[in-house]
């Protein structure tokens, strides 16, 4: 055989060899993906074996050949097959690494961390194969590579920027993959984070790379860490006819009529801005995951809108809504007349007016105001001077009770009021300060009599003044059993008969 003949199979037998290895490993890595093998095994597995089959197959054809084989190309070899086992090691090491976090429930490694602990242990791998098989001296790469590295260094500075960046990022760990953040005012999950980079895709679908040095730089809000439930805001506009804790039950409804909403804690509804055209409230409630926070969004905005249309509750915002009105004297007149009629049916209701006729009734009814309370306000405060008398339309009132001699304990209530009834009158017709202190428990609509309003039925009706004293005795009565379980020092000495007060009605309008 010719020595160019010879030369050639010295170069295809390991060539076919590695081949034939190259396929049967591919099989083999198929095989393990299948088993769950799928981490540092791959590149590392295949490029070390790959080295170590050409060297045997190579080996193999010498010994068949009887040729020695150069101590150049067995050196070579040899740290070929080091080189490639200590790869296929640190892969198998990798794999069972992650394997054990994965079964202990820990989190997976990032992928920064990975590649920088597969760089720096190859790199391990092969200076020891250079120095140990080689005999290549550590001291004169160190040497040599410090000129080296200035060089890269100096045209590398944005991607080492990136690298340390990451490195910190990875340190203090203020994300992780998976979680949902916002950087820059871009809200999205982070999908991947590299050794360069950070991968997110936002709410819109956008996928968003940060380098890392920007990224060590931004404010940043996670939502994910911390509290296992995010509160979202949404606001809305509603038109100003609409009491305000009627629209804060409604909202507060539509937004817990959601499934993806937590019932604790309860959404809250709190009144932030009076706008040109509307009201604005805002809904705070609380997701338990941020993942398709928008969708969650609308579906409580939505069920706003449907709730405050069944309510009749109008959304005005931004819309201008303007009337061409003509007014006409003798509409209005009828309508006021529906007014006062309606006014005197409440006052039909009221003990201290079934003495008087349709024609005084129509005269106090001209007088009166009707006002409206919201939840929790106030109407009336004890100890304070009484001059008009209230009657309840809508709604419901609760009167409280300081103790007498102004000592520690707390408030009694001692009565609930609803429409129909009425108080204020010991102050209206005896002049005395309010006696307790009379607050809102809903929304209420009352009607207000003043004193002067009262005054003329008083004086053109002579019993009138014995039949308030009867009511005003009754309920005096009522307060003192409720006040006699605390101390009978707290009890007034004198008492208040029904004529007494009846003289004291007469005295305060002059009426002898």
């Amino acid at each position: 055989m010719s020595p160019s003949l010879q030369l050639t199979a010295l170069a295809l037998v390991p060539l076919a060899a590695g081949l034939a290895v190259v396929a049967l490993l591919l099989t083999l890595r198929r095989l393990l993906r299948r088993m769950g093998v799928t981490h540092g095994v791959g590149l590392a597995f295949l490029s070390g074996t790959l080295a170590l089959s050409l060297a045997a197959a190579y080996w193999l054809w010498l010994a068949e050949q009887g040729r020695p084989a150069d101590a150049r190309i067995r050196t070579v070899l040899l740290a070929a097959l080091v080189c490639s086992w200590g790869f296929v090691a640190l892969g198998l090491a990798e794999h069972a690494l992650l394997r054990r976090r994965r079964a202990q429930g820990q989190a997976t490694l990032p992928r920064l961390a990975l590649d920088i602990g597969r760089a720096l242990a190859f790199i391990v791998v092969i200076l020891l194969t250079l120095n140990l098989v080689l005999g290549v001296q550590l001291s004169s790469i160190v040497i040599s590579s410090t000129v080296a590295s200035a060089v890269i260094g100096l045209a590398l500075q944005d991607l080492l920027k990136n690298v340390f960046a990451g490195i910190a990022l990875q340190a203090e760990r203020p994300f992780d993959v998976g979680h949902w953040v916002e950087i820059n005012k871009q809200t999205g999950q982070i999908v991947e984070m590299s050794w360069r980079a950070t991968r997110m895709i936002t709410v819109d679908g956008n996928y968003v790379i940060y380098p890392n040095s920007l990224l060590a730089q931004s404010e940043l809000t996670n939502y994910t860490l911390g509290s296992p439930i995010q509160a979202v805001h949404a606001q809305v506009g509603v038109g100003y006819s609409h009491p305000p804790n009627l629209v804060k039950q409604v909202l507060s409804q539509a937004a817990l009529a959601s499934a993806d909403v937590c019932r604790d804690p309860p959404p809250s509804v709190k009144l932030v801005q009076y706008g040109d055209y509307s009201v604005t409230y805002d809904i705070k409630f609380w997701l338990y995951s941020y993942d398709r926070y928008p969708e969650k969004r609308d579906t409580v905005m939505s069920n706003a809108w449907y709730h405050l249309h069944r309510a009749g509750i109008k959304l005005p915002f931004p819309i201008r809504e303007v009337y061409l009105h003509q007014v006409d004297p003798l509409s209005e007149a009828d309508q006021h007349h529906v007014y006062v009629e309606n006014l005197v049916a409440t006052l039909r209701q009221v003990d201290l007016f079934t003495a008087l006729d349709t024609a005084e009734l129509h005269n106090l009814a001209e007088h009166v105001q009707l006002r409206l309370y919201g939840k929790g306000e106030p109407l009336a405060r004890q100890g304070e001077a009484g001059d008009t008398f209230f009657i309840i339309r809508s709604g419901r009132v609760r009167i409280d009770v300081d103790d007498i001699v102004g000592d520690a304990l707390p408030a009694v209530t001692v009565n609930h009021l609803g429409p129909g009834e009425f108080f204020g009158e010991m102050g209206l017709l005896t002049g005395a300060v309010r006696g307790a202190t009379v607050i809102a428990e809903a929304d209420t609509e009352a009607l207000v009599v003043a004193r002067p309003d009262i005054a003329p039925l008083l004086q053109a009706n002579p019993q009138l003044p014995d039949r308030l004293g009867a009511i005003l005795a009754q309920r005096l009565e009522m307060n003192r059993a409720v006040l006699a379980t605390r101390s009978a020092a707290d009890m007034p000495a004198d008492e208040i008969s029904r004529p007494t007060l009846a003289q004291r009605i007469r005295s305060l309008f002059g009426l002898g």
